[in-house]
Protein backbone atom coordinates (compact mmCIF):
# COMPACT_ATOMS: atom_id res chain seq x y z
CA UNK A 1 0.00 0.00 0.00
CA UNK A 2 1.45 3.44 -0.44
CA UNK A 3 0.65 6.26 1.32
CA UNK A 4 1.68 10.24 2.05
CA UNK A 5 4.76 10.91 4.26
CA UNK A 6 2.36 11.58 6.90
CA UNK A 7 -1.28 9.82 7.90
CA UNK A 8 -2.05 10.44 11.71
CA UNK A 9 -5.02 12.97 10.15
CA UNK A 10 -6.25 11.23 7.53
CA UNK A 11 -6.38 7.77 10.44
CA UNK A 12 -7.94 9.61 12.81
CA UNK A 13 -10.61 10.37 10.54
CA UNK A 14 -10.89 7.30 8.69
CA UNK A 15 -11.33 6.17 12.29
CA UNK A 16 -14.23 7.79 12.77
CA UNK A 17 -15.78 7.25 9.52
CA UNK A 18 -16.21 3.30 9.51
CA UNK A 19 -17.48 3.56 13.21
CA UNK A 20 -20.91 5.12 11.37
CA UNK A 21 -20.69 3.03 8.10
CA UNK A 22 -23.52 0.66 8.44
CA UNK A 23 -22.85 -2.81 7.11
CA UNK A 24 -24.17 -3.04 3.42
CA UNK A 25 -26.78 -4.84 1.48
CA UNK A 26 -25.89 -7.83 0.03
CA UNK A 27 -28.10 -7.57 -3.35
CA UNK A 28 -26.09 -9.48 -5.68
CA UNK A 29 -25.55 -13.03 -6.22
CA UNK A 30 -22.16 -15.14 -7.54
CA UNK A 31 -21.70 -18.20 -9.19
CA UNK A 32 -22.03 -19.88 -6.34
CA UNK A 33 -25.62 -18.77 -5.33
CA UNK A 34 -23.85 -16.57 -2.40
CA UNK A 35 -25.03 -13.28 -1.76
CA UNK A 36 -22.66 -10.22 -2.15
CA UNK A 37 -22.40 -6.67 -1.91
CA UNK A 38 -22.56 -4.60 -5.06
CA UNK A 39 -20.87 -1.68 -5.87
CA UNK A 40 -23.92 0.66 -5.37
CA UNK A 41 -24.36 -0.85 -2.42
CA UNK A 42 -21.25 -0.15 -0.62
CA UNK A 43 -21.31 3.19 -1.88
CA UNK A 44 -24.78 3.93 -0.47
CA UNK A 45 -23.28 3.03 2.67
CA UNK A 46 -20.36 5.06 2.88
CA UNK A 47 -21.03 7.67 0.80
CA UNK A 48 -22.21 10.26 3.88
CA UNK A 49 -19.09 8.93 6.87
CA UNK A 50 -16.51 9.75 4.06
CA UNK A 51 -17.57 13.30 3.59
CA UNK A 52 -18.34 14.38 7.09
CA UNK A 53 -14.93 13.30 7.81
CA UNK A 54 -13.27 15.00 5.67
CA UNK A 55 -12.55 12.50 3.23
CA UNK A 56 -12.64 11.58 -0.64
CA UNK A 57 -12.21 7.97 -2.20
CA UNK A 58 -11.64 8.17 -5.41
CA UNK A 59 -10.77 4.98 -8.29
CA UNK A 60 -9.08 4.90 -11.22
CA UNK A 61 -7.07 2.54 -13.43
CA UNK A 62 -3.19 2.04 -14.10
CA UNK A 63 -1.50 0.09 -17.33
CA UNK A 64 0.10 -3.13 -16.10
CA UNK A 65 4.08 -2.45 -17.16
CA UNK A 66 3.87 -6.05 -18.42
CA UNK A 67 2.61 -6.17 -22.00
CA UNK A 68 1.43 -9.74 -21.02
CA UNK A 69 -0.90 -8.05 -18.07
CA UNK A 70 -1.98 -5.17 -20.29
CA UNK A 71 -3.32 -8.07 -22.74
CA UNK A 72 -4.84 -10.01 -19.70
CA UNK A 73 -6.40 -7.94 -17.22
CA UNK A 74 -6.37 -3.95 -15.61
CA UNK A 75 -5.47 -2.60 -12.29
CA UNK A 76 -7.83 -0.64 -10.50
CA UNK A 77 -6.21 1.73 -8.02
CA UNK A 78 -7.78 3.27 -4.92
CA UNK A 79 -7.15 6.20 -3.12
CA UNK A 80 -8.67 7.70 -0.16
CA UNK A 81 -7.47 11.51 0.33
CA UNK A 82 -8.10 13.47 3.47
CA UNK A 83 -8.47 17.16 3.50
CA UNK A 84 -5.27 17.98 5.18
CA UNK A 85 -3.36 16.58 1.91
CA UNK A 86 -2.65 13.21 3.58
CA UNK A 87 -3.69 9.28 1.91
CA UNK A 88 -3.17 6.02 1.12
CA UNK A 89 -3.63 4.27 -2.15
CA UNK A 90 -3.96 0.62 -2.77
CA UNK A 91 -3.85 -1.09 -6.28
CA UNK A 92 -5.26 -4.68 -7.54
CA UNK A 93 -4.69 -6.72 -11.10
CA UNK A 94 -7.82 -8.54 -11.36
CA UNK A 95 -7.54 -10.55 -14.92
CA UNK A 96 -10.11 -10.31 -17.78
CA UNK A 97 -11.81 -13.19 -18.95
CA UNK A 98 -12.24 -13.12 -22.49
CA UNK A 99 -15.12 -14.88 -24.32
CA UNK A 100 -14.72 -17.46 -27.19
CA UNK A 101 -16.06 -18.47 -30.39
CA UNK A 102 -18.49 -20.87 -29.70
CA UNK A 103 -17.62 -24.24 -30.74
CA UNK A 104 -19.72 -26.99 -32.74
CA UNK A 105 -19.77 -30.15 -31.06
CA UNK A 106 -20.01 -30.48 -27.16
CA UNK A 107 -16.54 -29.79 -24.81
CA UNK A 108 -14.85 -29.00 -28.26
CA UNK A 109 -11.18 -27.69 -27.27
CA UNK A 110 -10.91 -23.87 -28.36
CA UNK A 111 -7.31 -23.83 -28.02
CA UNK A 112 -6.76 -27.55 -30.04
CA UNK A 113 -8.66 -25.64 -32.98
CA UNK A 114 -6.30 -22.58 -32.60
CA UNK A 115 -8.87 -20.02 -31.64
CA UNK A 116 -7.41 -18.93 -28.10
CA UNK A 117 -8.72 -16.31 -26.35
CA UNK A 118 -10.24 -12.80 -27.88
CA UNK A 119 -10.22 -9.30 -26.86
CA UNK A 120 -13.21 -7.99 -25.16
CA UNK A 121 -14.13 -5.04 -23.93
CA UNK A 122 -16.91 -6.34 -21.72
CA UNK A 123 -14.89 -8.45 -19.72
CA UNK A 124 -12.44 -5.42 -19.24
CA UNK A 125 -15.42 -3.46 -17.71
CA UNK A 126 -16.46 -6.62 -15.56
CA UNK A 127 -12.48 -6.75 -14.35
CA UNK A 128 -12.80 -3.29 -13.53
CA UNK A 129 -16.13 -3.18 -11.51
CA UNK A 130 -14.93 -6.39 -9.58
CA UNK A 131 -11.70 -4.61 -8.51
CA UNK A 132 -13.37 -1.36 -7.56
CA UNK A 133 -16.07 -3.69 -5.36
CA UNK A 134 -13.28 -5.27 -3.68
CA UNK A 135 -11.03 -2.69 -3.09
CA UNK A 136 -13.49 -0.05 -1.82
CA UNK A 137 -14.86 -3.04 1.03
CA UNK A 138 -11.38 -3.84 2.12
CA UNK A 139 -10.00 -0.31 2.63
CA UNK A 140 -12.88 0.76 4.28
CA UNK A 141 -13.70 -2.42 5.93
CA UNK A 142 -17.03 -2.49 5.28
CA UNK A 143 -19.37 -5.20 6.17
CA UNK A 144 -21.80 -7.18 4.43
CA UNK A 145 -25.30 -7.12 5.73
CA UNK A 146 -26.09 -11.09 6.70
CA UNK A 147 -29.19 -12.51 6.11
CA UNK A 148 -30.99 -15.17 8.95
CA UNK A 149 -28.01 -17.12 10.94
CA UNK A 150 -25.09 -14.90 9.60
CA UNK A 151 -24.30 -17.98 7.34
CA UNK A 152 -21.93 -17.36 4.13
CA UNK A 153 -25.17 -18.20 2.33
CA UNK A 154 -28.50 -16.88 3.13
CA UNK A 155 -30.81 -19.08 5.00
CA UNK A 156 -33.93 -21.03 3.49
CA UNK A 157 -32.47 -20.25 0.11
CA UNK A 158 -32.39 -24.05 -1.91
CA UNK A 159 -28.67 -24.20 -3.18
CA UNK A 160 -28.01 -25.84 -6.73
CA UNK A 161 -27.74 -29.38 -5.93
CA UNK A 162 -27.55 -29.49 -1.96
CA UNK A 163 -31.22 -29.74 -1.02
CA UNK A 164 -34.54 -30.05 -2.16
CA UNK A 165 -34.91 -31.29 -5.59
CA UNK A 166 -33.08 -34.27 -7.04
CA UNK A 167 -30.08 -32.68 -8.53
CA UNK A 168 -29.87 -31.73 -11.88
CA UNK A 169 -27.10 -33.20 -14.21
CA UNK A 170 -24.27 -30.52 -15.28
CA UNK A 171 -23.87 -29.45 -18.48
CA UNK A 172 -21.01 -28.29 -20.70
CA UNK A 173 -23.18 -24.76 -21.28
CA UNK A 174 -23.81 -24.25 -18.17
CA UNK A 175 -19.44 -25.13 -17.27
CA UNK A 176 -18.54 -22.91 -19.81
CA UNK A 177 -20.43 -20.09 -18.57
CA UNK A 178 -19.98 -20.56 -14.75
CA UNK A 179 -15.73 -20.99 -15.61
CA UNK A 180 -15.81 -17.72 -17.20
CA UNK A 181 -16.62 -16.24 -14.30
CA UNK A 182 -13.99 -17.89 -11.97
CA UNK A 183 -11.03 -15.48 -11.99
CA UNK A 184 -8.35 -17.39 -9.50
CA UNK A 185 -7.19 -20.87 -9.71
CA UNK A 186 -8.73 -21.52 -6.00
CA UNK A 187 -11.72 -20.49 -6.83
CA UNK A 188 -11.88 -22.52 -9.85
CA UNK A 189 -11.03 -26.07 -7.98
CA UNK A 190 -13.39 -24.80 -5.33
CA UNK A 191 -16.35 -24.92 -8.19
CA UNK A 192 -14.86 -28.47 -9.16
CA UNK A 193 -15.13 -29.43 -5.30
CA UNK A 194 -18.99 -27.86 -4.90
CA UNK A 195 -20.14 -29.55 -7.95
CA UNK A 196 -18.19 -33.08 -8.12
CA UNK A 197 -21.41 -34.74 -7.72
CA UNK A 198 -23.29 -33.38 -10.66
CA UNK A 199 -20.70 -33.62 -12.85
CA UNK A 200 -19.92 -37.15 -12.00
CA UNK A 201 -24.09 -37.39 -12.69
CA UNK A 202 -23.97 -35.78 -15.97
CA UNK A 203 -23.53 -37.70 -19.51
CA UNK A 204 -20.99 -35.04 -20.51
CA UNK A 205 -18.87 -35.53 -17.83
CA UNK A 206 -15.99 -35.68 -20.06
CA UNK A 207 -16.34 -32.68 -21.92
CA UNK A 208 -17.00 -31.36 -19.01
CA UNK A 209 -13.39 -31.77 -17.74
CA UNK A 210 -11.88 -31.18 -20.98
CA UNK A 211 -13.27 -27.45 -20.34
CA UNK A 212 -12.20 -27.20 -17.13
CA UNK A 213 -8.59 -28.60 -17.70
CA UNK A 214 -8.73 -25.93 -20.50
CA UNK A 215 -9.43 -23.24 -18.21
CA UNK A 216 -7.16 -24.41 -15.48
CA UNK A 217 -4.55 -24.29 -17.60
CA UNK A 218 -5.50 -20.29 -18.88
CA UNK A 219 -5.24 -19.08 -14.83
CA UNK A 220 -2.10 -20.92 -14.25
CA UNK A 221 -0.66 -18.86 -17.36
CA UNK A 222 -2.32 -15.26 -15.42
CA UNK A 223 -0.77 -16.36 -12.12
CA UNK A 224 2.61 -16.88 -13.99
CA UNK A 225 2.32 -13.76 -15.74
CA UNK A 226 1.36 -12.13 -12.43
CA UNK A 227 4.54 -13.51 -10.46
CA UNK A 228 6.75 -12.20 -12.91
CA UNK A 229 5.70 -8.91 -13.33
CA UNK A 230 5.72 -8.90 -9.57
Amino acid sequence: MNKSPTVERLAAALTKAQASIQPAEKNGTNYYGEKYSELDALWSVSKDPLSENGLLLVQGNRVPDSPELAAAGVIVVTRIMHESGEWIESEIFVPAIRKRKEKRGLGADPDAEGQGQKPDAQAFGAANSYGRRIALQALLGIPGEENGSGAERPTGEQQPGRRGKSVQPMTVHRVRKDLASILTLRDVYAWRCKFTKEIAESPEKKAIQNVFNVRVEELKRIEQNQRQAA
